[in-house]
């Protein structure tokens, strides 16, 4: 008899195996378990023994990873926004104790140190914190300099993994170039020193991009290609949303529909890119941001839906604001960028987080001179095609849909444009380093294309 019984009820074995294989079924429950572990791994950080924590805390403020705290930079309007990200590790291992660890983890209350040394009492309940249980780890070893090894460690982890990735579909030229550019133009490799939580986040999800580019190109047919997609793209952008708090997440889910794509072989990229990046985008994104809403549910638990749920659409409304209730454009800024911000503020958003990028890092200088030269060299090859127009237009549209993730990142300049500008110097310059990497990538491949078809 093909059949077992489920809660007293015959249930066909053959049926229950394919209702168990199908993706939707997988990703659910991919999704839930995930959740569990992520509600786990937080309340587990705030049952480690707090007064070890606490005196390593307190001990960490002499620290050269601390001492830049609200140091701003005017080279480019900004918002009042400190560089120092690294202390909000110092503030959540103190957060306020309410009563049971998950209650602690649910409502995050912090005392966040004010620029005039004031303190602000903070429910920052609107995140997870997802690196807590690694960084209170660390705290309760020594102080916040212990942090820097395992943020070193992910940082060589994650740039190794995305070497070899990028080696199965590019030349070590491009790759190394490509590496450059994403890992040292805004310095995401040195945010060991400079902004723990970010290199946390950024690497973690680098590494598990890098594997799901491995794992689909070993993929024997479409269907486990696709399954195995979805199931990555879900996975990394959980994992992504629970480390990170609203920093960069459109960027890295561009530089994740990147590494999907050149996992297709390139027999299979006109057919399937589109389709693919698709399903990576929303795999990705719709997993970070359920992730993200769980978060304010577990809150809601214990304050209450109206107060949580306020306090959020507030804060999405503050970001996306223009007008009277914008933050922006500041009192002190020059009269001509408040006319330009008030003008386009999502063309301000653009220019300003580039501008700072560029100014404040020779090797974002040049990378962006350096994709400006291969995408006029582009320009002139595609302009020159003559009799061969036809293919070589084939191979433009291919490479250039490449580049097409990068609509993601337009995308949060023109919707949360005052969050971009405000957090310039913390991490919204950052945005730029994946932008120019994959930039550089495209435009090489489409010139390599071209030679190809030219030679032909």
């Amino acid at each position: 008899m093909d059949a077992i019984f489920l809660f007293g009820c015959p249930v066909n074995k053959t049926r229950l195996a394919s209702f168990a294989d199908s993706l939707p079924i997988k990703a659910m429950l991919l999704f839930l378990v995930l959740q569990v572990v992520f509600v786990l791994s937080n309340t587990a950080a705030n049952c480690l023994p707090r007064p070890v924590i606490d005196s390593h805390a307190q001990g960490s403020e002499p620290s050269a990873l601390l001492s830049d705290m609200y140091v701003y930079d005017h080279r480019v309007a900004a918002g009042p926004v400190c560089f120092d990200n690294n202390r909000f590790i110092i503030e959540v291992a103190q957060q306020k104790d309410q009563g049971s660890p998950f209650k602690t983890m649910a409502v995050a209350e912090i005392d966040d140190v004010t620029k005039a040394d004031g303190i602000t009492h903070q429910q920052y309940y609107r995140y997870w914190h997802g690196w807590q249980l690694l960084t209170n780890l660390c705290l309760f070893i020594g102080g916040i300099d212990v942090v820097v090894a395992p943020a070193a460690g992910l940082a060589i982890a994650g740039s190794a993994c995305a070497y070899v990735a990028l080696r199965k579909r590019f030349s070590k030229p491009l790759t190394l170039g490509f590496l450059a550019i994403l890992l040292f133009s805004t310095n995401l490799f040195f945010n060991v020193i400079g902004d723990l939580l970010l290199c946390i986040s950024f690497f973690v999800a680098l590494i598990m991009m890098s594997c799901m580019s491995l794992r689909l190109d070993s993929a024997p047919n479409a269907q486990v290609f696709t399954s195995r997609l979805v199931l990555w793209s879900i996975a990394t952008g959980a994992v992504f949303s629970f480390l990170d708090f609203l920093t960069i997440p459109a960027a890295v889910v561009a530089l994740h529909c990147f590494f999907a794509f050149i996992a297709l072989h390139e027999c299979e990229r006109p057919k399937r890119c589109v389709v693919t990046m698709l399903q990576a985008l929303f795999g990705f994104g719709l997993s970070f941001v359920f992730t993200w809403a769980i978060k304010w549910v577990v809150a809601a638990f214990v304050l209450g839906w109206d107060e949580v749920f306020s306090n959020v659409l507030g804060e999405m409304g503050l970001w996306s604001a223009h007008g009277a209730s914008s933050l922006l454009p500041q009192a002190d800024w020059p009269q001509i960028l408040k006319e330009f911000c008030c003008m386009s503020p999502q063309l301000f958003a653009i220019c300003s987080t580039a501008g700072y990028a560029m100014i404040s890092n020779v090797v974002c200088l040049v990378s962006f001179a350096v994709v400006l030269v291969i995408w006029i060299a582009v320009l002139v090859c595609s302009i020159r095609g003559g009799a061969q127009g036809g293919r070589r237009r084939k191979v433009l549209i291919q490479s250039l849909l490449m580049a097409l993730p990068l609509v993601v990142v337009l995308g949060y300049f023109v919707v949360m444009h005052d969050h971009a500008i405000v957090h310039i110097p913390v991490f919204g310059c950052k945005n730029w380093a994946i932008v120019f990497a994959v930039l550089f990538a495209s435009g090489v491949s489409t010139l390599r294309g071209l030679q190809v078809q030219k030679d032909a």
